[in-house]
């Protein structure tokens, strides 16, 4: 973690694009702005892991993997206070648990939309 992560610019706290806010996820913290930059960074080293495993689990029909991936990403996506996104994941993740992965890749696709400009605007408010 770098020393001046609690050093946040007015510019980083305004919305940064995908939905996402640095102050929306602040709010949803408790204002605690060394555990939203420690969450920040959690999400960045797993959540591109977790959904590079939820691509592969749909292209192969692993609907137990499916599940827990998806599982996985709407608890980080909670935390950053994304309920949009977050849906999206959970629908994924009832997909996975009830084997009926039809239209996972539909929703993979719409998924993988939202959350890579999500990626980048989580990068730039934590590089500032």
């Amino acid at each position: 973690m770098r020393s001046d992560d609690t050093d946040m610019t007015v510019e980083a706290k305004k919305e940064t694009g995908a939905g996402w806010s640095v102050d929306k996820t602040l709010e949803h913290l408790g204002g605690d702005e060394t555990l939203m930059m420690e969450v920040l960074d959690i999400f960045l080293a797993e959540a591109p892991k977790h959904l590079a495993a939820l691509r592969v689990a749909v292209t192969q029909g692993a609907a137990g993997t499916v599940e827990t991936a998806a599982h996985t990403l709407k608890g980080e996506l909670g935390y950053l206070g994304i309920p949009e996104i977050s849906r999206m994941a959970a629908q994924l993740e009832d997909m996975g648990r009830t084997h009926n992965l039809a239209g996972a890749p539909a929703l993979l696709s719409q998924f993988e939309a939202n959350v890579t400009p999500l990626f980048a605007a989580v990068r730039q408010a934590v590089s500032r």
